[in-house]
């Protein structure tokens, strides 16, 4: 078969499946959950890459790649912060690409991206959101049957919130977290929950005015330090740059890491390193990258 054959075969596998998806911008006024937005559409599977997907509550910006189509690729949450949408996630994460090219990482298969947007660019601080979320994320694990092992999820400041509302509420159905910028917005410093077992990273700022280290991140790693108990807890710095440490916290069945930073952006230091969107910042680590190696490193056991 010759390249351009190729080439012929593949875009028309990828037409096939936009003609499919835009049938979904209407998934029907009665359906009354994101799940239904695509396991009740009758299209062929098939690679494709940022396809946006509108569904009865949300929007989603979906990214499959190619060889995900036969089954058993890891699944990525990448939750937006408030005012943004997926778009402006995605240039401050990187994730959609950087799932793609996850076996470089040391990945068994590709990952699949799902980055959300709420339509207002607000999420619910009450957690109305999180079901719909949990939903098409379900539909898209049930659709290219996805590895159930590797299922992650992180965010950026109303994202990160949201993060940690699925550490606390949902926490056996994903492998590893990797919240940035934030924890509860109600109650500053408290998780919400007893700390589970699941491996997290937590990143934040040290010159963040929203998400203020000294109320979210230190109280939180006092919370990990005093879980774990002295007699057991082993803290280890993993790495460090010009403008960032990495530790980990670890014993009793706990595996904790956090990442400080004093990078700075068009919002002091509420933003996402490496990123290239508005809030992205330049740093000696690209938060992108450390997540999607952390998911690589903790599936489920």
């Amino acid at each position: 078969m010759t390249a351009i054959e190729t080439w012929g075969i593949a875009t028309l596998r990828r037409l096939t499946l936009a003609i499919g998806l835009s049938a979904l911008a209407g998934c029907g006024a009665s359906d009354k959950s994101d799940l239904a937005c695509l396991e009740n559409q009758n299209f062929p599977v098939a690679a494709y890459d940022a396809v946006e997907v509108a569904c009865p509550s949300l929007d989603y910006q979906l990214t499959v790649p190619e060889t995900c189509e036969n089954g058993g690729c890891g699944v990525i949450l990448d939750i937006h912060g408030g005012t943004m949408d997926a778009r402006v996630e995605d240039a401050g994460t990187n994730l959609s690409a950087l799932g793609k090219d996850a076996i470089a990482f040391g990945a068994s298969t590709p990952y699949i991206v799902i980055q959300p947007s709420e339509p207002s660019g607000i999420w619910s601080e009450a957690g109305t959101d999180d079901q719909n979320v949990l939903d098409f994320m379900q539909s898209v694990v049930n659709v290219f049957n996805a590895d159930t092992n590797r299922i992650h999820m992180g965010g950026f400041s109303q994202g990160s919130s949201m993060t940690w509302r699925f550490i606390c509420n949902y926490t056996d159905t994903f492998a590893s977290f990797a919240p940035i910028a934030g924890v509860n917005p109600n109650d500053q410093g408290n998780i919400g929950c007893d700390l589970p077992r699941t491996p997290i990273l937590f990143v934040n700022g040290l010159l963040d005015p929203f998400a203020i280290y000294a109320f979210e991140a230190t109280p939180v790693l006092a919370t990990v330090r005093e879980t774990i108990g002295a007699a057991n807890l082993e803290e280890l710095t993993l790495g460090e740059g010009d403008k960032h440490t990495h530790i980990s916290l670890t014993g009793n069945g706990y595996l904790f890491e956090h990442i400080s930073h004093d990078s700075i952006g068009l919002v002091g230091g509420h933003c996402i390193p490496g990123g290239t969107s508005v809030l992205g910042c330049s740093g000696s680590f690209a938060y992108g990258e450390e997540a999607l190696k952390f998911y690589i490193e903790h599936p489920k056991p």
